[in-house]
């Protein structure tokens, strides 16, 4: 699932569809989260019924699948 969902963002042009700070030219503080790594973790999150965000860190810190690398 995670493979599938990673696929899916990476086709968006999240910039287009007005996704803040997605072209990353932020360049003052500190640099914010990136906008598909989120996008992913929330479509993730939804797909598997985790609604609250401190189950999805739960889930991040406990599940490989959500893993920064494989996601």
């Amino acid at each position: 699932m995670a493979r599938a969902i990673d696929s899916f963002v990476s086709m968006l042009d999240l910039a287009k569809l007005g996704f803040k700070h997605a072209d990353r030219g932020v360049r003052v503080g500190q640099p914010p989260y990136d906008p598909s790594d989120l996008l992913k973790l929330y479509l993730y999150g939804y797909i598997n019924r985790v609604r609250s965000s401190r189950r999805l860190e739960q889930e991040a810190q406990r599940n490989l699948e959500l893993d920064r690398k494989s996601v």
